[in-house]
């Protein structure tokens, strides 16, 4: 966000084009004209100003049209606090840790503080950690260069820096070997990182967002998982509630899964029965939203009618 004005006495073309390339807003060559460089800065912090106040409008529209909201359905009182805190968090760059049980919506919830915040123009880079090895989970986070390990046969460019600019959702992070937990440290207090291989410092702009479904505070006082990391990471905590905990959220998110998967499979099915309503209030859902998800997908294959009994 910082407007960036090079000062030289080198005076080359292509010295110009290569700062501007890299962000630079203005170029100026010594000597320095007072009055020029005064306007200078004072052009600069105009433009920061302007693309501030552009951002913001964009957002107060996507919020308003719903879009960026749309994936966090329900009404219920719960609910409505988590969106709140999503649209408080959103444009901050402040790490946020989103705990709950499997099946809760936390990868949702990363995605649409995501959508909703200045970096939506950017790239939004999931990693599941749990489901790489841990001998590969380095390479998928930070790359590496050719050579650098038997089977690189080309440069990798790892998910930090595909992330560049944008957010990277770190998903099931509790489950991170302690020895990736350091590396992870070390990069989310220097905001730098090295490809596996090479020497090369690359400075990175992500925006980091982090889920586990274990109680980290619980994993830190067992000696499972750094303090120092889980501190990182814990600057915004949200935790997402169950699906038994969300009330009538319950029959708007069936109703919302029966028009998608009525839509996908070409079928004109048109509501729930009241037998199914009252079955779908009442069902304790241990998976949670993927279960309810399934269940309704099931549902629209096998109906027959167009109501789901």
């Amino acid at each position: 966000d910082c407007p960036v004005i090079v000062v030289t006495a080198v005076s080359d073309v292509n010295t110009a084009v290569e700062a501007m390339r890299c962000g630079a807003s203005e170029f100026l060559t010594k000597p320095i004209d007072a009055d020029l460089l005064s306007l200078t800065i004072h052009r600069a912090l105009e433009q920061r100003k302007l693309k501030a106040e552009s951002e913001e409008i964009r957002r107060q529209l996507r919020e308003r049209s719903g879009e960026g909201l749309r994936g966090l359905l329900g009404t219920s009182a719960v609910m409505q606090r988590i969106c709140g805190v999503a649209r408080q968090v959103a444009d901050s760059k402040a790490t946020v840790l989103i705990t709950g049980e499997s099946g809760t919506g936390k990868g949702q919830l990363a995605r649409t503080i995501h959508e909703i915040s200045s970096r939506s123009n950017q790239p939004f880079v999931s990693v599941h950690c749990a489901s790489i090895p841990e001998t590969l989970l380095e390479s998928e986070l930070f790359g590496h260069e050719k050579g650098a390990f038997t089977g690189a046969d080309n440069r990798r460019i790892g998910r930090f820096e595909q992330a560049n600019g944008g957010t990277l959702f770190l998903d099931e992070i509790g489950d991170i070997s302690p020895l990736m937990q350091v590396k992870l440290l070390k990069v989310l207090q220097e905001k730098t990182i090295e490809r596996i291989g090479s020497g090369e410092t690359i400075p990175i702009d992500v925006r980091i967002l982090a889920a586990t479904n274990h109680d980290l505070g619980a994993e830190v006082r067992q000696g499972h998982f750094r303090e120092d990391l889980f501190y990182r990471l814990n600057v915004v905590a949200i935790d997402m509630p169950p699906l038994r905990l969300r009330g009538n959220d319950v029959l708007a998110l069936a109703e919302h899964f029966r028009e998608r998967f009525a839509r996908d499979g070409h079928k004109s099915v048109r509501g729930f029965t009241d037998a199914a309503r009252a079955k779908l209030a009442s069902h304790r859902w241990p998976g949670n939203v993927r279960e309810l998800e399934n269940c309704i997908e099931r549902a629209i294959v096998l109906v027959e009618g167009e109501l789901i009994d």
